[in-house]
C-alpha cells in the first residue's frame, strides 16, 4: 500500500512544533534550498517517535527530518548504500552494500530505479527495474511556504517500502532460513551533508514472521520483535580520473565484480573489485575504535592493541611501495553510518564469534569506494591464553551460550561478508612449531609480541580482503607462510603479522604495478575437500609428514595411552585430515603412506603391550566407532550421488580391506559387535575385489568358530554371519 502523508496528520506535527514564525531552523532551511543543495534536511517533530528502541539508537538532539530532494537531481546517477550499525537481536557493523540509482516521481511517490546499466541486454531492452519507492509529504506549510520549495519534492526517507527480512545463521542450522520483517514505527534521523552527498540513519522496530532461535538470551521468552539502525547514504555518481575495469585473470585470486550484459552480444562481463590507488595519492584513512576497555583488563594491559591493528592495517603499505592506508584512532564523533569513512571495529563483546570484512564498490565498474572491517576481541583471548597462559587448549569465553547470529536484509541491497574468520569454541594446539622457520623466528619473541603480532596477523588477513584478495589456502606450504591469506596454524599466525611474498606479487598485479602472476602455490575456497593441501589451520612445506600425520600420532597417544579426552578433537581432526590425503594425495604411495599413519593405533590386533594399559582397548573401540563411518560416509539424504570414498589403488584397496577385515574378525579381542557389523557395511561400500574377498575369507572364519560358539555370543555371531552373507549377495552395486 502506498504512503501519502495528509495535510490534517502534518498539521498536527506543525502543531507540535509550534511553528508560529520563522525560526532559526526556518532561515536554514531557507538559505540550504535557496543554495540549490540535491538534498536537503526538512526538520519536524518527532512525537510519534519510536517506543521500543534500545539505549542509543535515538539522535539526542531528539531531531527527525523529511527530505527535500532537488528536481535537478532526480535524473542524476547516485550512488545509494547501507550500513547495519544496530540491530537488536543479531549481527550488527555490517555493510550491505551500494547500488546506483537515479529518481522518477510518480503516483504520490520518488521512485528510485536502477541505474548502473548491468542489465542492458541491447538497445531494444534495456529494462528498468525498480530499486526503492518513497511516500511524498503533501501539506508540510513550513516547507511549502518557502518560494524555492516549488524546485524540490519532499518525501519521508523511512517511509520507504521497507521491504526487510532476517536471516537466521546458515552454520548453525545448516541452511539460511529468511524470515520476512514487518516495520512498525520509522523515522529518520542524524542527517550529515558530506562533499558528494548526505548521510542519515533510519531507525525501524518491528516484528519477523517468526521467532528468532533461540531467544533473547536476556529475555528467554520467544522472540519476535527487533529494533535497529541502518545508516543510509546518497552519494553522486563517479568515477575516479584514471580508473580502468579490470578483467580477472584465469586464475582466481581476487573478488569479482556482479556481472554485467554486454550489450548486443549475447555475453556477460566482469571485473576484479579494487581501489584506485596510486603513488603519490593521500592514504586512505582507515578509522580503529577504540581498544582502551579491553585493555582495562589486567591481563591485557601490557599489550598495545590498537598497535597491533595499525601494524596490520599499514603492513600492506610495503606491498605497493608506498602509502595506501593510515590508520587512525576513531573519534567519538565518528559514526559507523558515515559512508565516505572506513572503519576498523573493535568490539569487546566476548560473545561475538567472527572476524569479517565488507566493501562497497561501484557495481558498474569494479571500484570499490568503502570498506570497514569487525574484529572481536575473542581473537585477543586465544591469543593470550596460547602465548601468555601456555594453554594448550584454547576455548574463548562464549557468555551468551547457544545464542544464533540474526542478520538483517534489505531488499534493495544486499551483501555478503567477504570472509567469516571464527574464533574456535575448542582448539587443541601444539605449543611446539611444526616447522623450523616458525621455531627460529618465535625465538627471542617476548609474549606481548607473540600476542600482538597474533592480532596483527588477523587485521592484515581482513585488510587484504578489503583491497580484493580471496583466501590463499596454500601459503603455509611456503614456511612459515607466503600469505596472510591464509588460515594458519596459531604459531605460524605469530610470526606472519604482515604481507608475504605471494600477499605482495598478487597486490601488485591486481593494481598493476607488475604484469606477472603470482607464483608461490595458490588455492582459494572452492578448492578445500578437492586438494589435501589446500587446508585450513595446517602447515610446512609437507603437510602429511610433518603436520598432520605427528599431531594425529601425539593426539591419539594422548587419548589412547594416557586417557586424555581433550585430546580426541585433535585425532578427529588428524583423522580427517590424513584420510583427505589417502583419497586425494598426489600419487598412490602418498595415499598408502597416509592410510597406514591414520590406521596405526587403531588397526586389529593392537600391539599387547598397549592393551595392558587400563582402559587402552575400550578407548580404541570407542574412537573408532567415531572416526571409522567417515571412510565410506552415508549419502546425504535426497542425494543420489555416490560419497567419496578410497580411490582405486589396487594397493590401497588391499590394506584398507585388510584393515577392516582384521576388526570385522576382532582378532584383538576388544571389537564390540557393532563394530564388527559397521566394518561389513564399509567393506560393502567398498565396491572392489579387494573388499568382496575380505568378506569372504571373513564369513569362512567366522562360520568355523560359530562350532565353539555358546549363549548370546552363538546368536551374534550368527547375525554377524548373516549379515556377510547379504552383503556379498549380490556385492557389486553396479
Amino acid at each position: 500500500m502506498k504512503l501519502r502523508y495528509t495535510k490534517r496528520w502534518i498539521s498536527f506535527l506543525v502543531l507540535l512544533a509550534g511553528c508560529g514564525g520563522e525560526s532559526e531552523g526556518d532561515r536554514a532551511l531557507v538559505a540550504a534550498l535557496k543554495a540549490d543543495q540535491p538534498f536537503v534536511a526538512v526538520y519536524r517533530d518527532r512525537t510519534q517517535a519510536i517506543a521500543h528502541a534500545p539505549k542509543g539508537m535515538l539522535d539526542p538532539s531528539g531531531q527527525s527530518f523529511y527530505l527535500a530532494v532537488s528536481k535537478k537531481a532526480l535524473s542524476e546517477r547516485w550512488f545509494l548504500s547501507a550500513y547495519v550499525k544496530q540491530f537488536v537481536p543479531g549481527i550488527v557493523v555490517q555493510s550491505l552494500g551500494m547500488r546506483v540509482v537515479s529518481f522518477r516521481v510518480g503516483n504520490g511517490s520518488l521512485y528510485a530505479f536502477n541505474a548502473d546499466g548491468r542489465h542492458k541486454a541491447s538497445d531494444l531492452f534495456d529494462p528498468e527495474i525498480l530499486v526503492e519507492a518513497y511516500p511524498l509529504v503533501d501539506g508540510f506549510t513550513s516547507f511549502e511556504k518557502i518560494a524555492a520549495s516549488r524546485n524540490y519534492v519532499l518525501i519521508d526517507p523511512a517511509g520507504s517500502l521497507n521491504r526487510f527480512s532476517i536471516e537466521r545463521d546458515s552454520t548453525t542450522f545448516g541452511a539460511a532460513i529468511p524470515s520476512r520483517f514487518m516495520v512498525e514505527l520509522a523515522f529518520a534521523q542524524r542527517f550529515r551533508r558530506i562533499d558528494d552527498g548526505v548521510t542519515f540513519e533510519k531507525v525501524f522496530t518491528g516484528y519477523a514472521e517468526r521467532a528468532f532461535l533461540p531467544a533473547d538470551p536476556v529475555s528467554p521468552a520467544a522472540n519476535f520483535r527487533a529494533s535497529g539502525v541502518l545508516g543510509v547514504a546518497l552519494r553522486r555518481y563517479q568515477e575516479s580520473e584514471g580508473f580502468t575495469p579490470t578483467k580477472p585473470p584465469r586464475t582466481t585470486h581476487y573478488f569479482i565484480a556482479e556481472p554485467k550484459l554486454v550489450p548486443n552480444a549475447g555475453t556477460t562481463e566482469a571485473f576484479v573489485t579494487r581501489w584506485h590507488v596510486q603513488s603519490g595519492m593521500k592514504p586512505i584513512r582507515i578509522l580503529v575504535t577504540d581498544t582502551a576497555g579491553l585493555q582495562m583488563d589486567p591481563r591485557f594491559v601490557g599489550y598495545d592493541l590498537h598497535q597491533a591493528v595499525k601494524t596490520g592495517i599499514e603492513g600492506w603499505n610495503a606491498a605497493f611501495g608506498f602509502p595506501v592506508f593510515a590508520a587512525e584512532k576513531a573519534a567519538p564523533t565518528d559514526a559507523l553510518t558515515e559512508d565516505d569513512k572506513n572503519f576498523f571495529v573493535f568490539d569487546q563483546d566476548p560473545a561475538a564469534r567472527a572476524a569479517f570484512a565488507n566493501i562497497r564498490y561501484n557495481p558498474s565498474t569494479g571500484e570499490i569506494r568503502g570498506a570497514s572491517v569487525y574484529f572481536p576481541s575473542a581473537w585477543v583471548e586465544v591469543a593470550h591464553k596460547l602465548f601468555a597462559d601456555g594453554a594448550a587448549t584454547v576455548t574463548p569465553p562464549m557468555d551468551m551460550p547457544g545464542a544464533m547470529p540474526a542478520r538483517l536484509i534489505w531488499e534493495p541491497l544486499r551483501a555478503e561478508a567477504l570472509c567469516n574468520l571464527g574464533v574456535p569454541e575448542a582448539a587443541t594446539v601444539s605449543l611446539e612449531p611444526a616447522d623450523v622457520a616458525t621455531a627460529e623466528a618465535l625465538k627471542g619473541l617476548t609474549t606481548r609480541q607473540k600476542v600482538e603480532r597474533f592480532v596483527a596477523h588477523v587485521a592484515a588477513h581482513e585488510m587484504g580482503h578489503v583491497l580484493g584478495l580471496r583466501h590463499n589456502f596454500k601459503g603455509s606450504l611456503k614456511a612459515p607462510s607466503s600469505s596472510v591469506m591464509d588460515y594458519l596454524d596459531y604459531l605460524e599466525s605469530a610470526v606472519a603479522p604482515v604481507p608475504g611474498s605471494y600477499d605482495t606479487a598478487a597486490i601488485q598485479f591486481l593494481y598493476g604495478l607488475t604484469t606477472g602472476t603470482p607464483a608461490d602455490p595458490f588455492c582459494t575456497d572452492s578448492q578445500v575437500g578437492t586438494d589435501p593441501t589446500c587446508a585450513l589451520r595446517d602447515a610446512t612445506s609437507d603437510p602429511l609428514r610433518m603436520f598432520h600425520g605427528p599431531r594425529y600420532t601425539a593426539a591419539a597417544d594422548a587419548f589412547l595411552a594416557r586417557a586424555d579426552i581433550s585430546a580426541t578433537s585433535g585425532m578427529v581432526t588428524g583423522f580427517v585430515n590424513l584420510l583427505a590425503f589417502a583419497r586425494r594425495g598426489a600419487n598412490a604411495q602418498t595415499r598408502l603412506e597416509s592410510w597406514r599413519t591414520m590406521m596405526a593405533p587403531l588397526r586389529a590386533p593392537v600391539a599387547r603391550e598397549k592393551l595392558a594399559t587400563a582402559g587402552h582397548g575400550s578407548r580404541v573401540e570407542t574412537i573408532a566407532g567415531i572416526l571409522f563411518p567417515q571412510i565410506y560416509p552415508d549419502p546425504t539424504p535426497g542425494s543420489t550421488a555416490r560419497p567419496p570414498g578410497l580411490p582405486a589403488d589396487a594397493g590401497l584397496l588391499a590394506e584398507a580391506a585388510a584393515d577392516l577385515r582384521g576388526v570385522l574378525l576382532n582378532l584383538d579381542g576388544i571389537r564390540s559387535y557393532a563394530s564388527r557389523r559397521m566394518t561389513v557395511d564399509l567393506l560393502k561400500k567398498m565396491q572392489a575385489i579387494e573388499g568382496y574377498k575380505a568378506l569372504n575369507d571373513a564369513r569362512n572364519q567366522l562360520l568355523d568358530a560359530r562350532g565353539t560358539a555358546t549363549g548370546d555370543d552363538l546368536v551374534l555371531l550368527g547375525d554377524l554371519i548373516e549379515r556377510v552373507s547379504r552383503a556379498m549377495s549380490p556385492y557389486f552395486d553396479r
